[in-house]
């Protein structure tokens, strides 16, 4: 009950010629939208809540966790 859950956006350390930066840039935002599809399959929530809540970092408590169904239940 304790706990607090803390997500964010996706980051890395890039560098290399401009092809591969893009071609990294591209590949995050995949993972990002694929972040998104499972908190809101996961979730209660819809991918374009967890796409604006982690536009920057983000916290919630448990009962927040609960309230959008990421987890079943408070020990």
């Amino acid at each position: 009950k304790n706990t607090t859950i803390m997500m964010h956006e996706a980051s890395a350390e890039i560098y290399g010629k401009t092809a591969d930066l893009k071609a990294n840039a591209d590949h995050i935002d995949e993972l990002e939208e694929d972040f998104y599809r499972m908190l809101a399959s996961k979730s209660n929530q819809t991918e374009d809540f967890w796409r604006k809540a982690c536009r920057k970092d983000y916290y919630m408590t448990a009962a927040k966790a609960l309230e959008y169904g990421l987890i079943d239940q408070i020990v």
